[in-house]
């Protein structure tokens, strides 16, 4: 007699693609908010791609089309900081390559990402939730600087788009903590770079933000040492009042210098006479110019020696210091023009001397880079628990009648060997996270490697142009024409609302400010 026996058969195995039909089903299912994403997902391609080769091209975008179809055409490209990025001028020609060599073709780049600014609001619902997700994605739709460099083939919507996807991932990994958010932002941060020289200004915005946020948690935290937590609090509070006290000595060196418009050239200086405004104007700002930064060196110096002796140990627990180390660490090899003008040299001197001098200075501060990355991205080995059999040869020792021997187990730790350490170090997550950085780099840079100069230009010649422009001030618009004409006739709306949102937000953060400071007293 059989005996049939009961099998249970889940969902799985008969429909193995029902959690892949469920996702779908999910997707189909409309609700208010679906539809109003659909709806701006439309319009906005509706509103880039309608009638988009029509209108004539300007002398920027005549240059970028240009060097695009020498690539295109097989004539190569060379990276020069002069056009920006070269990321650019691959994808537009990867463009002539599949749609033809045509104005239309020449910005779908640029009007394919700018859809893509609109809709990456959706994504961001976890912090801005859903209606202030729904109303970030409605403002870039109608937003005319936003629309604008959309249909323009320029660095600008790239810039923004990847700017958004650093920002993205910065929110999720310091909430979940995954390194693929690390690798996605290195590779954003890429192409960031790879795009335009503005990057430089995004990641110091990205790195105040962040400076700003683990201080602020620093001072919730509790510190083991009372005096350290004082030293490090007053520490702040004076770089605060530095850097305002800078910026207002700033503000009035400009102010007392004599501007000019884009038409006029400044006289020749007479000999003897000051330029800057003379002796009695200019000596009093240097001296508190220099006084305030020494005060700003010690106080910045003081708050980061407090925060290593009184929480070193907690350091990694700190998920910001992580992305600010990723950020940092990638972008600091870039930063060299800075020291090679400082020590009186041109980060663009193609000479001979002058290149030796710039590499002499470049590569130990890539070398830096590395060796932070490494130190940061290596998990330690923790000690190992081995067990170790014993065994107890008499049997009256064992407590038993038997003639055999008894076998025990010790358990014993033993500290990371030399293999451990070479497995910590290959498995090393920041080699995933460099190594994307650095392979983009290198792919659009010298031109998916055929122009090896292209490192040189990457690396030191990007902000070293741009330096030098410093001075030169192309174009010369005042000050008030972003402050009162660009800004306020486009854009007022999101400036309305940025500072309704920036009292709000201030009023907030100096009440908790006082409250900590009361609790502080208190102890």
């Amino acid at each position: 007699m059989s005996v049939q026996q009961d099998h249970v058969v889940t969902a799985e195995q008969v429909r193995p693609l029902s959690n892949l039909e469920n996702r779908l089903a999910g997707l189909i299912y409309l609700n208010g908010e679906t539809i109003a994403y659909l709806a701006i997902f439309l319009v906005a391609i509706l509103t880039r791609f309608w009638d988009l080769g029509a209108r004539v091209m300007s002398h920027d975008e005549s240059l970028h089309t240009r060097y695009s179809w020498n690539l295109y055409h097989g004539d190569g490209f060379a990276h020069t900081p002069l056009m920006h990025g070269p990321l650019l001028f691959h994808i537009t020609a990867l463009m002539y390559l599949l749609f033809g060599d045509n104005d239309f073709s020449a910005r779908i780049y640029p009007a394919v990402l700018g859809v893509g600014v609109v809709m990456i609001p959706l994504l961001m619902r976890r912090w801005l939730g859903r209606t202030g997700a729904l109303a970030a994605s409605f403002l870039f739709l109608i937003s005319p600087l936003i629309l604008y460099y959309s249909r323009y083939i320029r660095h600008d919507i790239p810039a923004i788009l990847f700017a958004l996807i650093m920002a993205l991932c910065t929110w999720r990994y310091i909430e979940d903590r995954e390194n693929k958010y690390l690798v996605i932002l290195a590779a954003a941060q890429a192409c960031l770079y790879a795009s335009k020289e503005v990057s430089f200004i995004y990641i110091a915005i990205f790195g105040s933000f962040l400076t700003l946020f683990f201080v602020t948690r620093l001072l919730e935290i509790s510190w083991n040492s009372r005096t350290l937590y004082i030293i490090f609090t007053s520490a702040v509070l004076l770089t605060v009042l530095s850097l305002s006290a800078l910026g207002i000595v700033t503000i009035s060196q400009k102010t007392g210098s004599p501007t000019l418009s884009a038409g006029e050239t400044q006289a020749p200086p007479e000999p003897g006479l000051d330029t800057a405004g003379g002796a009695g104007t200019s000596q009093p700002l240097e001296i508190a110019n220099r006084i305030i930064l020494g005060l700003l060196a010690m106080s910045v110096t003081t708050a980061t020696v407090s925060v290593l002796i009184g929480q070193w140990r907690n350091l990694r627990l700190f998920p910001e210091m992580d992305v600010m180390v990723v950020m940092g660490s990638l972008i600091l090899p870039m930063l060299s023009p800075f020291l090679v003008h400082a020590l009186g040299h041109n980060p663009l001197d193609e000479t001979p001397e002058g290149i030796q001098f710039s590499l002499l200075v470049t590569l130990p501060i890539v070398a830096v880079s590395v060796l932070a990355g490494l130190i940061w991205g290596i998990r330690p080995p923790a000690r190992r628990t081995v067990t170790i059999p014993s065994t107890l040869e008499n049997s009256s020792q064992a407590g038993s009648d038997l003639d055999q021997p008894l076998t025990l187990s010790e358990e014993v730790e033993i500290r990371p060997d030399l293999l451990d350490w070479v497995q910590a170090f290959f498995t090393n997550r920041w080699w995933a996270i460099g190594g994307i950085f650095w392979l983009i780099f290198i792919f659009f840079f010298t031109t998916m490697f055929t122009n090896g100069a292209g490192l040189g230009t990457g690396v030191v010649g990007s902000l070293g142009y741009w330096l030098e422009q410093q001075g030169v001030k192309r174009g010369g618009q005042p000050t008030y024409y972003y402050v009162l004409l660009m800004v306020p006739m486009y854009e007022f709306l999101p400036l309305i609302l940025s500072l309704v949102a920036s009292v709000i937000g201030i009023k907030a953060g100096v009440s908790k400010l006082f409250q900590r400071s009361s609790r502080v007293l208190e102890m």
